[in-house]
């Protein structure tokens, strides 16, 4: 079984979340999409995939409550 914990809305950054899933000897964090740090213009995929790489723990995202997954932009529907 792998335990994770969510994004800390306490902390200033990812590289502070890092930290305590590592002290906390946990397996993931998870990315929520509403927190300002996660964003993917302060948080770009190629550097979730290096920090992964870096410190050996995973990601999982959290999308916002309010999205449309039926939405015709592609930004939203990621074509």
């Amino acid at each position: 079984m792998k335990l994770g914990m969510p994004t800390l809305i306490e902390y200033r950054d990812i590289q502070d979340n890092i930290g305590l899933c590592k002290e906390l000897d946990l397996d993931f964090i998870e990315l929520n999409m509403n927190l300002p740090i996660c964003l993917p213009e302060t948080l770009p995929s190629k550097e979730i995939i290096r920090l992964k790489k870096l410190y050996g723990i995973d990601f999982t995202i959290h999308l916002p409550e309010e999205i449309d997954l039926s939405s015709f932009h592609t930004p939203i529907r990621g074509i």
